[in-house]
């Protein structure tokens, strides 16, 4: 065998040797084809087979038979591929490597599709295309890019790569790929869309699927949906690909993460980014572990307990929040809680407007079985979007309500600190949905400074405001006056409000017509 070193000695032009020989095999070989490309790395252009990472290389290898299958029109035996990088590890340009190959070489008629959150994301893997094709101008023969599309010159009705977002759910329902790549899931809001898109993509005997994606929010759908696909995947070895690479990214210095980290408030963020770590949310009220060890239940509890007291939190959402409700279970003489139940309530009757509101008979309803079911000897209410009117309801139903105005500052202080006694001491358990709720709405939650102390603040996103979350806090600080944690004992905790008498005319008359006919109305007849 001749030696490289050896060739060398004689002057021949090694590189451009490997060069020529990648060049030969490129069109049947998606291994040589992207060793061979000039890429922008991040010490500049260089051939792909002189910079190539081993986690990068990992991946190639194993895309490569399903590749070379499904452009042949063959059933790949690996359908499947989950590719989970730190930020800036090189995932959209891989990818973009795998679309410009099937471009460049497929002569049967062939359909890829890439989807992402919305357009800008969608197109990431479109710009990373345009910028290997710059780097290689032998490509724009055979290979071009037209809006959204990424198509081959020849063949551009039938080679084709469609690039959308997942804005629209109509948009699901049409194509049905041979390659589908799922780009940016964390950051994905319409997940009914990706189910569908990847319902077609099923729909096609031959098809590949790649999921690619940074870490996320564990309790999310793409928490969810990545667990399946784990467990499914050590069914099924060989029918999977799980790539999870949570260092970070060589070119990335740990000077300039730490950078970043000094202006991430409580550093979650960049943790997720670049070191690889699903959380629970971007507050920092608690610490990752002490979330995971407040879930240790296995499920609700639908019956009371001997020695045990309810407590019921709710929190009432319009328009752009959920209603949120939970049971917390008391007891006195071990010193816990236990989540019993909780529930999200969505948005669900469209307004005059044609925006979906709060069921509010639905709330009252929920609330009612609970505190019968369970002999709850408490309601904490947040007063705000309607929560007042639904409490005077309940109210005439035999429920004991308490006002816990999440806007109160002493509240939220009184909140802030029971919540963090009682998840680092341990002594509060729960379950957990399968959507993930209330885990993803403790991690919602951040702590502030203020002259007063410290208090409690939930940030928004796609999910909401932290309802079911905020529900089980409103019952926190009446739970540690029940156990004697408080400034006050249980003989003295404050079961009912002062003002219990009913609404006035007045506010009878102020009242939203339909809100009115619900507080009217005596469901449980």
């Amino acid at each position: 065998m001749v030696k490289v070193a050896d060739l060398a000695k004689k002057g021949v032009d090694v590189e451009e040797m490997i060069v020529s020989e990648l060049q030969r095999r490129s069109k049947d070989d998606f291994l040589a084809f992207q060793q061979l490309l000039i890429i922008p790395s991040a010490y500049g252009p260089q051939r792909m087979f002189k910079c190539q990472t081993p986690f990068q290389k990992e991946a190639f290898e194993a895309l490569s038979p399903s590749l070379i299958d499904v452009k042949a029109g063959k059933i790949p035996k690996r359908k499947h591929f989950w590719i989970e990088r730190t930020k800036k590890a090189s995932k959209d340009a891989d990818l973009a490597i795998c679309i410009l190959w099937l471009m460049y070489s497929c002569t049967n008629p062939f359909l890829a599709q890439i989807c992402a959150s919305d357009s800008k994301q969608a197109k990431i893997i479109r710009d990373r295309c345009m910028e290997v094709m710059h780097f290689n101008p032998w490509l724009n023969k055979t290979v071009e890019v037209i809006e959204d599309q990424v198509r081959n010159r020849t063949n551009p009705r039938t080679v084709r790569t469609l690039i959308e977002s997942t804005g629209s759910a109509g948009d699901a329902q049409g194509p049905t790929p041979d390659l589908l790549i799922l780009n940016e899931l964390v950051h994905v809001e319409r997940w009914d869309t990706i189910m569908a898109h990847m319902a077609n993509a099923t729909g096609v005997p031959r098809n590949v699927m790649i999921i690619a994606t940074n870490a996320g929010i564990k309790g999310s759908p793409a928490d969810g949906l990545r667990t399946q696909i784990f467990k499914t995947a050590k069914r099924n070895p060989d029918g999977y690909y799980i790539q999870v690479f949570k260092e970070r990214a060589p070119w990335v210095s740990e000077e300039d993460v730490e950078t970043l980290r000094s202006t991430d408030p409580t550093g979650k963020e960049t943790d997720r980014l670049y070191r690889g770590k699903w959380i629970s949310g971007l507050g920092d009220a608690l610490d990752e572990k002490d979330i995971e060890n407040m879930f240790v239940l296995d499920g609700p509890t639908e019956e009371t307990k001997p020695g045990w007291f309810c407590l019921i939190g709710l929190d009432m959402g319009e328009t752009n929040d959920h209603a949120g409700l939970v049971a917390l279970g008391v007891n006195i003489e071990e010193n816990q809680m236990e989540v019993w139940k909780h529930k999200s309530l969505k948005p669900s009757i469209p307004n005059e407007q044609g925006k979906l509101e709060v069921n509010a008979e639905e709330v009252q309803l929920t609330t009612l079985d609970w505190s019968r079911k369970y002999n709850a000897c408490w309601v904490g209410y947040d007063p705000a979007a309607g929560g007042r009117f639904i409490a005077q309801w309940l109210r005439r139903h035999g429920v004991v309500m308490c006002e816990m105005a999440f806007g109160n500052s002493s509240n939220l202080i009184d909140m802030a600190t029971c919540l963090t006694q009682a998840v680092k001491g341990t002594r509060l358990k729960a379950y957990d949905d399968d959507s993930g709720t209330l885990r993803r709405d403790i991690g919602k939650f951040s702590i502030e400074r203020t002259a007063r102390g410290i208090k409690l603040t939930a940030t928004r996103d796609s999910y909401g405001h932290a309802d079911v979350g905020t529900a089980l806090v409103i019952c926190l600080p009446q739970a540690f006056e029940l156990m004697g944690w408080g400034d006050n004992y249980q003989n003295n905790m404050p079961l009912t409000e002062e003002n219990t008498k009913p609404l006035s005319q007045q506010e009878l008359d102020s009242m939203d017509p339909d809100m009115r006919a619900l507080y009217e109305l005596d469901w449980t007849k």
